[in-house]
């Protein structure tokens, strides 16, 4: 195909987006819209590559396979093995299992399946993962190992003439699925192929349906293009459902570009056109820079133009030195099979492999860090225990642990797991129990509508399984108040979240629900302990380790948020305790007794993580809770 000004300087526009949005959301908040345009560059170019091959006889689908991974996979295995030495030197042994686990995905291109499988695209989390970009490159292969056999099928059984209605068949139908499918789940939506395939059919319809008009008309065409994408990206949000019929706006966008060809100037601009040829590269490179900014604590618009300095940087080297690497120029099975690329290639993946199954006991941080991460425990019971959406957990079934005399329930939310499991342990030296009833992200609901929250249903029959139990006469109660009041708060830290997700009626039923809870408790058992807030850290207490390793700061006692913060996100919560008026046999269980000193909260103190994530505890936290409690 014909080199093409217009469809390099797409990429430009695409990969800038991108890489402004991961640096600063806020300064470019649908950026993440650029993988869209992405897609739909991949489907034209593929569709053009096959179907000229097709008219001269001479495709072949082993040489299509392996001209994309001559393209695509020389820059991705070093970039794996830089992050593979990086994580190495740095990570922490769990950090560097998962990376390893990564990095496998990314080279066997499943790590799309992968993080849909562990959380959201936009969540927090996120940012500790350093090769979650490469999510787009698992599509994109998925695309180009099944795109050529329906191709070539269509090809083989119906005039050529059909094929491109067949394409748009094929478009239509992908699409509505990706409607639908962002509704029903939104996490597969974002990351897999069968509600992506739709934007890169669009690219192959722009090989297909080439428009035949003026100069003057395609111009215009190419300006209605560039203004979709640019309203794409300064307006949508990670709050819009995608990919579902929003992402057609930027997707559009780039077909009427690629489709119009058009001759402005402006379209050679050096700028674009170096960008567009780094954009790959670049690409690959930027989100690793994120994931340091984000562990080292960078933030502001010099960090954003560092970052972006940095990644232009490697993209460079990058595609000077690596992206002409090849496995091979000839189909020739023995240039192929014994290309130092191929070597190269197995080798990271089985270095990769061995981390992963030996539990990353092999990083450099081992010696220095195992101590701290192996108090950074959830409950062996979490899995077996603790209920969900989908397996809610009630009756005969609710799990019973610790000492044969069960007196004591443990009701909340998952963070009350560890919690209880906590308990149980010390209980178990006077022969006493546990009763275990938690729900996963359950905001208190007792006495609400079925359809209030998740657990609604759930939370009225633990309460009444409770309290007809005349065993039990102990009760343990704690949710994550603020997060359901006002929202997680990691995407905002170091703001305060301010809660638009919910109406005051909302949180107005969520506080009267909880203290519905605690009174109908009360008037039934001999006493009822209350856990105030538990405090919740800036990022992941993995992640605030890894920080203070790196920067040679003490991993044995690592400041999670100030005091200050903790009052000021959980005011609404506290002020609600505070006012109320309950029962004598009422106590109420301050975690900051136990995990506060002075003017801060820690995460890890005394060579003991509080945590296991950024909010909940872990058994060794749990347990200083239980403590607190039971000497009360």
């Amino acid at each position: 195909m014909l080199y093409r000004y217009d469809i390099n300087a797409l990429r430009a526009i695409a990969v800038l987006s991108v890489v402004v949005f991961h640096f600063s959301p806020n300064l470019l908040p649908g950026g993440f819209a650029g993988v869209d345009i992405f897609f739909v560059i991949s489907g034209f170019l593929m569709t053009g590559i096959i179907i000229n091959k097709f008219e001269k006889n001479r495709f072949s689908i082993v040489e299509f396979y392996l001209a994309r991974a001559n393209r695509i996979i020389p820059a991705l295995i070093f970039l794996c093995l830089t992050v593979f030495l990086i994580g190495w030197f740095f990570l922490l042994p769990l950090e560097f299992k998962k990376l390893s686990k990564h990095i496998i995905s990314s080279l066997l291109f499943f790590s799309n399946f992968l993080y849909f499988n562990e959380s959201g695209y936009f969540d927090a989390v996120s940012h500790e993962k350093w090769l979650l970009h490469t999510w787009s490159l698992s599509v994109e292969w998925q695309f180009y190992l099944i795109y050529p056999l329906i191709l070539v099928f269509i090809n083989k059984f119906f005039d050529s003439k059909i094929i491109k209605w067949i394409l748009l068949f094929f478009t239509v139908i992908s699409f509505g699925f990706s409607i639908v499918i962002t509704y029903l789940e939104p996490s597969g939506a974002y990351y897999l192929i069968f509600s992506r395939a739709w934007e890169m059919f669009v690219g192959g319809l722009a090989f297909v349906f080439p428009f035949k008009k003026s100069c003057k008309t395609r111009n215009v065409i190419f300006l209605f293009g560039f203004a979709f994408i640019i309203i794409s990206v300064l307006f949508f949000s990670e709050n819009v459902p995608w990919p579902g019929y929003f992402a057609i706006l930027p997707v559009m966008g780039a077909f009427f570009i690629i489709a119009a060809v058009s001759d402005y100037k402006f379209l050679k601009f050096g700028i674009f056109q170096i960008f567009g040829k780094w954009s790959y590269s670049i690409y690959l490179w930027h989100w690793p820079i994120v994931v340091v900014g984000y562990l080292l604590g960078f933030s502001g618009f010099g960090w954003v133009l560092l970052g972006l300095l940095l990644s232009s940087f490697f993209g460079f080297l990058s595609f000077r030195f690596i992206e002409s690497l090849r496995f091979s120029d000839t189909l020739e099975i023995k240039k192929v099979l014994f290309s130092p690329l191929i070597f190269l290639y197995f080798f990271i993946i089985s270095l990769a492999f061995f981390a992963w199954l030996s539990g990353g006991e092999y990083a450099r941080s081992f010696v220095a860090t195992n101590s701290i991460v192996n108090t950074a425990l959830s409950s062996p019971y979490r899995s077996r225990c603790h209920s969900n959406e989908n397996r809610q957990i009630l009756g005969g079934s609710v799990c019973q642990y610790g000492g044969e005399n069960i007196n004591w329930a443990i009701l909340g939310d998952s963070h009350m797991v560890e919690i209880s499991y906590a308990l149980s342990e010390r209980l178990k030296k006077s022969n006493e129990g546990v009763k275990h009833y938690t729900f996963s992200a359950c905001v208190p609901s007792f006495g609400q509508n079925p359809d209030f929250s998740s657990c609604s249903k759930w939370t009225d029959a633990a309460i009444s399984d409770i309290i007809n139990d005349d065993s039990i006469t102990e009760v343990f109660l704690g949710y994550h108040y603020s997060a359901a009041l006002f929202g997680d708060h990691l995407s905002d830290y170091p703001n305060i979240p301010d809660g638009s997700f919910a109406s005051d009626d909302y949180r107005s039923k969520v506080l009267s629900s909880l203290s519905l809870t605690i009174e109908t408790l009360s008037r039934s058992k001999k006493s009822v302990y209350v856990l105030l807030p538990i405090p919740e850290l800036p990022a992941s207490v993995s992640a605030l380790i890894n920080k203070s390793y790196i920067l040679g700061a003490d991993v044995g006692n690592v400041q999670g948020a100030s005091l200050y913060y903790y009052n000021k996100r959980n005011e609404k919560i506290l002020e609600f305790f505070k006012s109320g008026s309950y029962l004598s046999n009422v106590h109420f269980i301050n975690p900051l007794d136990d995990f506060c000193y002075g003017d801060s909260c820690w995460a890890v103190y005394g060579n003991v993580s509080y945590y296991f994530d950024d909010d909940h505890p872990s058994i060794a936290g749990g347990d200083k809770i239980v403590r607190t409690m039971l000497e009360k």
